[in-house]
């Protein structure tokens, strides 16, 4: 299994994340002493996971990825071919049981998203039996059969979002396109051409009313919802950019990423930058040891946190780091949430994710005051 994992990576970390091989371990105290996260739970699959998401209670957390049954080298093959089975699979976040795991047959998957009433689930990635064809689908969450298919898709969708009142999709992928889509139909409303940048992450505002996108070559991009202008465009110094989060508030957008393209086997730094997105400017770059794919800011807006080959936790208004989770099992592409009420943060990497209990950082706010 492991073998094989190695030797996917090696064909197609350009286009798909890289693998880790260690188990989740504890995080006993934070680098700073501020708060001591602690590690509540794993979420472990057979096969690999790429995108998560809670609902909007914090009861269930939602994985997907693709399946990596066997050991023999017919895996690399259904890789290439388009073969590989995606996994879609809920689970209670309190008991850490699984609830369930979706039976379609699709194809390996990327990202995923709850709509706001927790009635449908979007999943991002390949279609099945398709060497390059991607896929944004929508599934009933209680009876987890697909609804629809997005249109317009010509290659793999590897980022999506639902907006706040649950009427738009944004997806993103290898087309080099930001598409925008109506729910209740799956009709194509927009396309956001992007010329030679690849989209690696979407997030609407918290009001709707700006999409945010990050880019693979070191850019992010704000795009006003409905008329769809590009509102402000954020450059990065030496940054392969492989996430970016706009705070609740809108005044501030934080990118994570690695100083270089990553490639399989190489140790690399990262970076996480931090724009005033009124004056355009960035009031925070932080130089990390290693780097860091994904970045979220918690629903207070108070924090923000950044997972990859490293995951730590800052102040918002300081930039001081207040949290260092340390764990194993970090991959080149791993995902991060923070749960509704900013209480846990669950982290994705290769065939789990972890839970993680940050309700110290609201002690650390009564502290301060």
């Amino acid at each position: 299994m492991r073998s094989v994992i190695l030797a996917l990576a090696a064909i197609v970390l350009l286009e798909t994340p890289s693998f880790g091989d260690d188990e989740p371990k504890r995080a006993d105290e934070s680098r700073g002493g501020s708060i001591e996260p602690t590690l509540l739970k794993t979420f472990s699959v057979r096969g690999r996971i790429d995108g998560l998401a809670f609902d909007s209670k914090g009861q269930t957390l939602v994985t997907v990825g693709w399946d990596t049954p066997g050991s023999s080298a017919g895996e690399i093959d259904a890789w290439r071919s388009g073969k590989s089975r995606g996994d879609i699979r809920m689970w209670n976040v309190a008991s850490g049981a699984e609830l369930a795991h979706f039976g379609d047959d699709v194809g390996g998957m990327f990202d995923v998203a709850f709509s706001p009433d927790d009635r449908t689930i979007l999943t991002a990635g390949r279609a099945a039996n398709s060497p390059k064809k991607g896929e944004v689908r929508i599934w009933d969450a209680k009876t987890r059969k697909p609804i629809r298919s997005l249109e317009g898709q010509t290659n793999w969708v590897i980022c999506l979002a639902c907006s706040p009142d649950g009427k738009l999709i944004a997806s993103g992928g290898f087309d080099r396109t930001i598409r925008i889509s109506e729910m209740a139909t799956g009709k194509q409303l927009k396309v956001l051409s992007l010329s030679k940048m690849t989209p690696r992450s979407v997030r609407f505002s918290r009001d709707g009313q700006t999409l945010v996108a990050g880019y693979g070559k070191g850019t992010a991009t704000l795009w006003e919802v409905g008329t769809w202008e590009e509102l402000k465009s954020f450059e990065t110094k030496g940054m392969y950019l492989m996430s970016a989060d706009l705070s609740p508030d809108g005044k501030h957008l934080a990118a994570a990423g690695a100083e270089e393209k990553p490639q399989p086997g190489k140790g690399q730094g990262g970076q996480l930058v931090v724009w005033n997105v009124a004056t355009s400017l960035d009031e925070r770059a932080i130089r990390l040891e290693q780097l860091a794919s994904g970045v979220a800011f918690s629903p207070d807006g108070k924090y923000y946190a950044a997972a990859g080959f490293i995951s730590k936790i800052w102040s918002a208004d300081t930039g001081e780091e207040v949290a260092d989770l340390k764990r194993g099992g970090t991959t080149s592409e791993d995902k991060i949430r923070f749960s509704p009420d900013g209480r846990k943060l669950a982290i994705g990497a290769s065939n789990n994710v972890t839970l993680w209990d940050v309700s110290g950082l609201g002690a650390l706010d009564r502290a301060k005051k």
